[in-house]
């Protein structure tokens, strides 16, 4: 067990770079347990600006169901953000989504490097939060504006350039505490800690826990994804095969789209294209999610993976009544514009709360 005295440590202004240094040189993550995780959301969770706690309030008052979905990062794999295209597919499909997120620390882009690609205003006063949830049915939340001590820690993370306990625990500060979630854990030895906290918390509903047999932090379109779900404070575990999910999915579009449209392809040994290092990069980010959301790409792997994983997340938060079934709902949502008009409303709104 990691005790309360070391994660304070790590908040404290007065520490000093190479304390921090070597503190998360020597959480790595794999001997995190639930009872440390527990610590550690409680010492910076308390550290939260008072007008950020006061949104979040706001915000957790309306009763309204949430979800959020996020990975941890951390896998050392070239990579789409995939959770960051999957927010505005939910909230299209009629979800509110509360999405916790920073800038990228052990990757080449987080989630609010894209939204700044995107155009989005991303230095919005937190009281505005609220009132754009109530608007769009999306907001994104910047860690280091909830919680300033964050942003140090991003700083040195980067310096570091590996993965640290600050991946695992991200996304459990989440200031509205969701209802539903859909969690990417890239370091399976973390899964179940992360689920028993989760199993914890009376504010969850559900959640679902997802790491691929490659060390993605989401579900995955290559091979097998293990899948840990807690609801009603019980946990489970099952195993789903991305590309199979994905084959039902195309049973259901085949008498208006061509057989091979969502299917695996043939030309790799593992059935779709890996993502490569200009793909991780902020400019290949954009230009996927802005293929993805105008509906004219559904051949490769980040728009398979951003409908595998809005499908959970669907599934989950009971849109639908499957994760294939969510799949559908997501590749429907994605092909008829409907999330591209989202984009554009939600990109309108943002901008004028700007302002």
């Amino acid at each position: 067990m990691i005790a309360a005295e070391t994660f304070a440590r790590l908040a404290n202004p007065q520490s000093s770079h190479s304390e921090i240094e070597e503190l998360l040189h020597q959480l790595s993550g794999e001997e995190l347990d639930a009872l440390s995780l527990q610590h550690a959301c409680r010492v910076l969770g308390s550290l939260i600006d008072p007008a950020a706690a006061r949104a979040a309030s706001a915000i957790k008052d309306t009763g309204t169901d949430l979800v959020d979905c996020s990975g941890t990062g951390g896998s050392g794999l070239p990579h789409f953000n995939t959770s960051t295209t999957v927010a505005f597919v939910l909230a299209a499909g009629g979800l509110h989504v509360a999405k916790f997120g920073n800038r990228a620390a052990s990757s080449k882009c987080g989630s609010f490097d894209l939204l700044d690609a995107m155009g989005y205003p991303t230095r919005l006063s937190v009281s505005r939060i609220p009132d754009l949830l109530t608007d769009t049915g999306l907001a994104f939340l910047f860690a280091p504006a909830f919680y300033p001590c964050l942003q140090r820690l991003t700083e040195i993370r980067k310096k570091l350039n590996k993965r640290t306990i600050l991946n695992y625990l991200g996304p459990l500060l989440n200031p509205v505490q969701p209802a539903y979630r859909l969690m990417g854990i890239s370091n399976r030895t973390v899964v179940e800690p992360v689920a028993r906290v989760l199993a914890a918390n009376p504010r969850v509903t559900r959640a679902l826990l997802v790491n691929s047999a490659r060390g993605l932090d989401e579900l995955d379109c290559q091979g097998v994804t293990y899948l840990t779900s807690v609801q009603g404070g019980s946990i489970s575990t099952s195993v789903e095969e991305g590309s199979k999910i994905l084959s039902l999915v195309e049973s259901r579009t085949a008498a208006r789209r061509t057989a091979d449209e969502l299917s695996p392809k043939a030309e790799t040994g593992s059935g779709v294209q890996e993502a490569s290092d200009e793909t991780s990069t902020i400019e290949g980010n954009l230009r996927s999610f802005t293929s993805i959301v105008s509906g004219t790409e559904n051949d490769t792997a980040e728009f398979k993976l951003v409908v595998l994983n809005a499908g959970a997340a669907f599934f989950i938060a009971g849109g639908s009544s499957s994760i294939q079934e969510g799949c559908h709902r997501a590749f429907e949502l994605l092909k008829s514009g409907k999330v591209q008009a989202h984009f554009e409303k939600c990109r309108r709104i943002y901008e004028r709360f700007s302002r």
